[in-house]
């Protein structure tokens, strides 16, 4: 009797042993599993250093709430009204209705931003206006584009080229990023103040506004031509980016490299 109780006793003992022993078993595996993911592609898209690997992918934004027909027709006659009353576009009263109407991607909106872009005194609202006919799908955008890249600022022009090169025009936006690329006509450039005029800014204000002048001049403005040259790609545009591997600006140079080794 006590011989069978010992079996029992031992039967049950190597069960219990075998038990948790497939219980570290599955604990391992389960450790295996819940870690393989944790890669590059459950980064935290805010940490920036660490988006190195292909696996990345992008955040997307919130798609905006499509504009109805009557918030269109509303927005064309707003900036109708501001620009025959000569106000202007941007301020602190809500967002910006030139913006809106490019976002609404809606060819109805083309005529009005044709005419800001024409007509409009203010060198920030016709940017604004070439930015906005860029963002929509319609031939007459592009020829209503296309004065533009003469605009006496060089703001609205290279905004205007840039709105041509991501539409496929390949040929009318190449003078203005040749322009920008070999600093042509680089002491004549007028680049529209946001703030006041400058004769009410301190010293201090001036050098300020004088250095990011300058860096727009060497870094922000070729950084963008070279990426309409980028969406362009012929061997014209490729010679224009060539010329920026002479930059001295570590970033203009680094991008037109980039360009050149697709």
């Amino acid at each position: 009797m006590r011989s069978s109780f010992g079996w029992i006793v031992l039967i049950i003992f190597f069960m219990v042993l075998s038990g948790c022993g497939e219980s570290e078993k599955e604990e391992e595996t389960r450790g295996v599993s819940d870690s393989a993911p944790v890669s590059e592609k459950s980064i935290e898209i805010g940490d920036v250093s660490a988006q190195t690997g292909p696996d990345v992918k992008e955040v997307k934004k919130p798609r905006r709430e499509k504009l109805s027909d009557e918030a269109v027709d509303e927005l064309v006659i707003e900036v109708r009204e501001k620009l025959a009353a000569g106000e202007k576009f941007s301020g602190a009263q809500g967002p910006n209705p030139i913006t809106l109407l490019g976002r609404s991607k809606d060819s109805r909106a083309v005529p009005v931003l044709g005419e800001v872009l024409a007509s409009s005194k203010d060198p920030l609202a016709r940017r604004q206006a070439a930015r906005a006919l860029g963002m929509i799908d319609d031939p007459e955008a592009i020829e209503i584009l296309k004065p533009a890249v003469t605009d006496e600022y060089i703001w609205v022009r290279l905004t205007a080229a840039l709105s041509l090169a991501r539409r496929g025009e390949k040929e009318t936006p190449l003078p203005i990023f040749s322009e920008i690329i070999n600093r042509e006509s680089f002491e004549d450039w007028k680049i529209e103040m946001s703030s006041e005029a400058a004769g009410n800014l301190s010293e201090e204000e001036v050098e300020k506004r004088r250095q990011s002048l300058a860096k727009m001049r060497d870094q922000t403005f070729p950084l963008l031509a070279l990426s309409g040259l980028d969406k362009i790609n012929t061997p014209e545009s490729i010679e224009i980016v060539k010329v920026a591997l002479e930059s001295e600006n570590p970033y203009v140079k680094r991008k037109a490299e980039k360009i050149l080794k697709k």
